[in-house]
């Protein structure tokens, strides 16, 4: 069931196109995205009640309320997202669900140090495939940002859609930004959909400080 919100004024003039963003915020297509990461989550750090948690590139926020119910009232979860305007709409959607959402930089996740037990993103590419010299040197410096946002022994979670890309550039550049790869999956396990991958890193706590 699609979720029908009321926005305040909107910080651009094209929200239309945006809204139509909209049309994935549903409670099946959350539950869908959350179930592959909570569980891998789970698998490595046990029970999750009470832990603090960051979605990255959080967009309107569709796992938001899955992670929120893992954590239970005593954890914090924290949405940071790059797009002011889609930030603007994840605060309108989670205003009454404790959510602490926040704006985030291209260089710079802007999460304190060692504030949180696991990051989660879906569908943040992280520069992979692309030449861009610049995208790419800004790439590193910002996954170093999530390492040392991380407590230790803390977990990056990543699902996505670019399988072999992430084994050519993606490891490799989020090893050498402080973490240690300790799973890797592609398609129809764990929940993950056919075309899925699932990327789980452990900070790796002789680099990340």
């Amino acid at each position: 069931t699609a979720v029908k919100i009321k926005l305040r004024k909107s910080p651009e003039p094209w929200q239309g196109v945006k809204l139509l963003l909209l049309g994935d915020y549903t409670e099946e297509r959350g539950r869908r995205l959350s179930k592959p990461m909570l569980k891998a989550a789970r698998d490595h750090l046990g029970d999750l009640t009470g832990k603090d948690m960051a979605d990255v590139g959080a967009g309107c926020g569709p796992t938001l309320n899955h992670l929120r119910q893992a954590v239970g009232p005593e954890g914090k979860i924290h949405a940071v997202e790059i797009d002011p305007f889609m930030l603007h709409v994840l605060k309108s959607l989670h205003r009454e669900r404790e959510i602490q959402a926040q704006l985030g930089g291209f260089d710079d996740v802007r999460l304190p140090p060692r504030s949180v037990d696991v990051i989660t993103m879906n569908g943040v590419h992280l520069g992979a495939g692309l030449e861009d010299e610049h995208y790419q040197d800004i790439t590193l410096p910002w996954l170093k940002t999530m390492a040392r946002a991380l407590r230790p022994g803390g977990l990056m979670i990543i699902e996505d859609e670019v399988m072999e890309l992430l084994q050519m550039q993606m490891v490799p550049k989020v090893e050498r930004a402080g973490f240690k790869k300790i799973l890797l999956h592609q398609g129809q396990q764990d929940g993950l959909g056919p075309d899925q991958w699932l990327a789980v890193f452990k900070r790796n706590d002789t680099l990340a400080e």
